[in-house]
């Protein structure tokens, strides 16, 4: 209510921390940056990290992949005050594999925008 009475939008997406959004949550985010061209977006999660770094690194690639490569991209995105998800130190921390899952994740999500034919019709699918 807060929110619509300032004449914003609100979108909810539901994401575990540590791992990659689910298609489902891929595929609505999609569908939110079609819908809303231009839009300023506010993006946060719980710590404003590393799932934060994700969605923004994806909002970057929904609309830059055909000219930015995946390493500037997700370093911009670092450089705006995000988490270096390309950092893989500490093999031996839990997160690790996390991390990696992360990592891939964005990868196969950058070949989908930069091959993108579509205007996004065709769905995400990892």
């Amino acid at each position: 209510e807060v929110v619509a009475a300032h004449h914003l939008g609100y979108f909810r997406l539901f994401n575990t921390d540590h791992v990659p959004p689910r298609d489902a949550e891929v595929n609505k985010f999609i569908a939110i940056l079609k819908e809303n061209p231009g839009t300023l977006l506010y993006l946060h999660c719980s710590a404003g990290k590393g799932r934060t770094t994700v969605f923004m690194i994806m909002a970057d690639m929904f609309y830059n992949a055909k000219e930015l490569s995946f390493e500037e991209i997700v370093a911009r995105q670092y450089y705006l005050g995000g988490t270096n998800i390309l950092d893989l130190k500490g093999k031996e921390d839990w997160r690790y594999p996390y991390k990696m899952q992360r990592v891939e994740f964005l990868k196969k999500f950058y070949a989908y925008a930069r091959n993108n034919q579509d205007n996004f019709t065709t769905p995400f699918v990892q």
